[in-house]
């Protein structure tokens, strides 16, 4: 599995794609990415979204409306992706908690 991306979040982000991509397995994980040259990011975004909500023991769904409620899905997770995707797995869901946090409170 390329870098931090998890096996899980990996197919949770095929979901995503599903409308337009059927039938994928595993094995044509290759094929997928050069189809899908934002496939990194989007895998990013769903370890981001994962592993705020494990670590504040929410669901994914949950934590996605929660984020996308603020606008913080494009905002920090997308749009700051050149810089997050460095930090562990950790330091991504806590920097997403915090701003979700923040932003919570101004809207």
């Amino acid at each position: 599995m390329k870098g931090n991306v998890s096996e899980k979040s990996y197919i949770f982000a095929l979901n995503f794609v599903e409308p337009y991509i059927y039938n994928i397995y595993m094995e044509d994980r290759e094929l997928l990415l050069k189809k899908i040259p934002e496939f990194d990011r989007l895998a990013f975004t769903v370890l981001a979204i994962e592993a705020s909500a494990q670590k504040m023991g929410i669901s994914p769904s949950e934590m996605r409306r929660r984020l996308d409620k603020v606008g913080l899905i494009k905002s920090l997770i997308q749009d700051c992706y050149d810089t997050l995707h460095t930090e562990s797995r950790e330091a991504v869901a806590n920097e997403v908690i915090e701003a979700l946090k923040n932003w919570e409170k101004e809207k």
